[in-house]
């Protein structure tokens, strides 16, 4: 039985696909590294299709499996907020609670459910930011953003494509 029996054909069938070649090449899929074989490379699936994944909402994907997808997502958001967090360990948490802020409104609500992002999770954060210094401005939005932009080219969270994207400079302005 597949890992992704029932699941959405373009998810299932480019899964299909990476433990068939894994197969093929005479080696197997694990999630656990104890019992050998290769872990599943799933770089080429969109944050969206990983938190599908992790969700798992209709039960089409194994625990093994949704367990992966999370953590795998879980990475591309860690390495996102990366840049920020030499000032956050000092306690100036202004440009995490921005970039935060950014991420959260231009994921899909699949990758908010996934990664257990809320507006009120959000919002503790920007009141924490608000405790940390003067206020930034909108000439810290671009910097915000090139840091943002080279971090998912690194294997962090898009923003690119983003089912939000109409709302892009609304949103970017509120979260100054």
């Amino acid at each position: 039985m597949s890992n992704t029996e029932n699941a959405d054909n373009s998810i299932k069938s480019r899964l299909n696909k990476l433990f068939q070649d894994a197969r093929d090449e005479g080696f197997f899929i694990t999630f656990d590294y104890s019992k050998g074989g290769e872990w599943l490379d799933v770089s080429s699936f969109t944050d969206d299709e990983l938190a599908q994944m992790t969700n798992n909402k209709d039960h089409h994907f194994s625990g093994d499996l949704s367990l992966y997808a999370g953590g795998a997502l879980a990475e591309r958001m860690k390495i996102s907020l990366e840049p920020f967090e030499p000032a956050a360990e000092i306690g100036d948490f202004r440009g995490e609670s921005m970039a935060i802020r950014t991420l959260y409104n231009h994921m899909s609500q699949n990758v908010r459910d996934a990664l257990g992002w809320t507006e009120s999770m959000v919002e503790v954060g920007e009141e924490m930011a608000s405790h940390s210094g003067k206020a930034l401005n909108k000439s810290h939005l671009k910097t915000l953003w090139d840091i943002l932009l080279e971090v998912a080219q690194q294997g962090g969270l898009s923003l690119q494509n983003s089912p939000n994207q109409d709302n892009l400079q609304k949103s970017d302005d509120k979260a100054i």
